[in-house]
């Protein structure tokens, strides 16, 4: 029976090769059919060819887009652009009476006067929380205290008017 089964398939298959053989070498149509397998099996393997290029492309984007990833989306396209973002964001609770808002690649400066501590740093991390802002400078300060970018200036000052007076001194004594 196995043996019956197996020289069956055998026969198959061989029916088939004489007649694909036929269908192709046919001295009358053989010629147009294999020109067509031709055309057929090229067309194929194009299709194939731009089939492994988009996905070649798609991986490569893929890949591109892992760089990002983690960065900050939604970046405005310029420093300006940022800063009408955090005034828009911030509305009321940015006081432009009291406060400045400088940005230089996406770098915020704040400067101004703001009554309590609790209040500056709420509007800092405010800011700090706008897609886009990279970080932020905080120049503020309470109203009667020296600006922070204003300090090591005014404590140099102080410095260099105690060293002149303390020289003035000596001056007069050894005079």
């Amino acid at each position: 029976m196995l043996k019956r089964m197996v020289a069956r398939i055998r026969f198959g298959w061989a029916a088939g090769l004489g007649a694909a053989a036929m269908y192709v070498f046919d001295p009358q149509m053989g010629h147009r059919r294999r020109v067509r397998l031709r055309d057929q099996a090229m067309a194929r393997i194009r299709r194939l060819e731009r089939r492994a290029e988009r996905h070649h492309r798609y991986a490569a984007g893929v890949a591109e887009g892992q760089r990002y990833v983690g960065r900050r989306l939604h970046a405005p396209a310029d420093d300006r652009a940022l800063a009408d973002r955090i005034r828009s964001r911030l509305g009321p609770s940015l006081s432009h009476a009291h406060v400045t808002l400088n940005v230089v690649d996406s770098v915020v400066d704040l400067r101004g006067e703001l009554d309590d501590v609790v209040e500056m740093e709420n509007l800092v991390a405010k800011v700090r929380a706008v897609p886009g802002v990279e970080s932020v400078v905080s120049f503020l300060h309470l109203p009667g205290h020296p600006a922070p970018n204003k300090e090591a200036a005014q404590r140099a000052d102080r410095t260099a008017a105690a060293r002149s007076g303390s020289v003035r001194d000596t001056a007069r004594h050894n005079n």
